[in-house]
């Protein structure tokens, strides 16, 4: 091939047949045209990206990081899925609260000492539904009795076996006389006092005293602390009990109406007596709440009621009986 035209923009110069090609076959006095240029300058970018390290660490923490804990399978697991039994579900519902200290208690050395109680509702508590008849999964849990159901409280407290003085806020100290306790009860929405009554047995000694056959306030149980069990070689235990029971009035609403449903709570409370003859609380323990149902059970749809029992009944199907049960409680409390 012959060289390059003068005006070519580009010669080239092939090599023979079988040689390779180099920068010698090129035309080194061939023109370039700078017409084939576009003369307009390039367009700017429209922005300039500017990245900030700074908020960068400088360890990588990757969010999705497993754990180096190997694998523990979770023991029992269909433990896990079941509901808790009934007799636990029972224990919390009947059971009262750790004890509210009111005042601190100072035994014979001047060491401050601990105060234990403990107490459990007894009698014809159930649970119903929710009473305005919303949709309620599970165990209903609202503690339920009629007023002339007769229940009863047990419990025991425990306390240093010399118990001296009681202190106050303020590190004042009393000489303690006398110890006691009490069952009282309170309402929800106020706080205010409601009354508990003590239910006489029916007698058929015509002899027997007049007051003896009136309901009243459940009596102070005095604890003397000489003849109380002894724990250990610093505690001793003294049992307290209040039998034949009733609320004297019933709660208000009672799923009657919309509105602030009114509860009862029991309380136990540990009582002292100065030497100045002063009453002192210690301490008390509460009950969960309670609503008491004033009118017959036939007012009230009791198939969905569910008895307080120890046994592994969920199904409410088995509580269909519970209304003629409470007419049969009714009647005897009212012939008693």
């Amino acid at each position: 091939m012959s060289a390059a035209a003068p005006n070519e923009a580009m010669g080239l110069n092939h090599p023979a047949p079988g040689q390779p090609m180099t920068m010698e076959h090129f035309d080194q006095d061939f023109n370039f045209d700078e017409a084939v240029l576009d003369g307009a300058p390039l367009p700017a970018l429209p922005f300039t990206p500017a990245y900030d390290f700074d908020n960068f660490t400088t360890t990588f923490e990757d969010p999705f990081a497993y754990s180096s804990r190997a694998f523990e399978p979770t023991p029992n697991q269909d433990a896990l899925n079941e509901e808790s039994s009934p007799q636990e579900l029972d224990n919390k519902l009947l059971g009262f609260s750790d004890p509210i200290m009111n005042a601190t208690v100072v035994d014979k050395t001047g060491k401050l000492a601990d105060v234990n109680m403990s107490a459990e509702l007894y009698g014809m508590f159930f649970v119903a539904e929710d009473v305005f008849g919303g949709d309620s999964s599970g165990r209903p849990l609202e503690l339920t009795c009629y007023r002339r159901n007769l229940w009863q409280c047990s419990g025991q407290i425990t306390l240093p076996k010399n118990l001296s003085h009681l202190m106050d806020e303020q590190g004042r100290q009393f000489p303690i006389d006398e110890l006691s306790a009490s069952i009282t009860a309170a309402e929800s929405i106020e706080g205010k006092s409601t009354e508990i009554i003590s239910i006489p047995w029916k007698s058929s000694n015509s002899q027997a005293p007049e007051e003896t056959k009136v309901a009243a306030a459940p009596p102070q149980i005095p604890l003397d602390l000489s003849t109380a069990q002894e724990v250990d070689a610093v505690r001793v235990t003294l049992p307290v009990s209040w039998k034949r029971l009733q609320f004297k009035h019933a709660t208000a609403n009672n799923g009657r109406r919309k509105g602030l449903q009114q509860h009862y709570v029991v309380q136990i409370n540990l009582v002292a007596k100065s030497m100045s003859n002063d009453m002192m609380k210690i301490a008390e323990i509460q009950s969960g709440p309670v609503i008491v149902r004033g009118r017959s059970p036939r007012n009230f749809d009791s198939r969905k009621d569910v008895p307080l029992t120890g046994e592994k009944r969920l199904e409410r199907k088995n509580t269909a009986s519970s209304d003629n049960t409470a007419l049969k409680i009714e009647r005897e409390n009212i012939q008693a």
